[in-house]
């Protein structure tokens, strides 16, 4: 391997490792609760042709969705559904936001 070849293969790996350090996809597929959180977002909105829905809602489905799972799985998703909310926008995998129209946050 030539010394060009070498510098643009870490050049590569570099960039590769930046994604994977700064994207929030990758992020989430590297969660523990990966396959339960992408499971449920895609549930609550693709299956459910929602693009935004309100806390209350949101949180009702999250909840639900836990006691569904814990009937197979108990010890997975024990935390409060607005804990895992907060959590999931800080990491960029939902965003909140306020409709002029609405009291209550919106999640997409």
């Amino acid at each position: 391997m030539t010394t060009s070849s070498s510098y643009v293969s870490s050049m590569r790996r570099e960039s590769i490792k930046n994604f994977f350090d700064a994207s929030p996809i990758a992020r989430l597929l590297r969660s523990d609760l990966a396959p339960f959180i992408v499971d449920f977002l895609h549930r609550t909105f693709k299956e459910g042709e929602s693009i935004a829905l309100g806390q209350n809602d949101l949180r009702s489905r999250l909840s639900a969705y836990q006691d569904e799972l814990h009937e197979t799985m108990p010890d997975v998703f024990v935390g409060a559904p607005e804990r895992y909310l907060t959590q999931w926008c800080d990491s960029l995998w939902l965003q909140r936001f306020l409709e002029s129209t609405s009291l209550e946050p919106q999640f997409q």
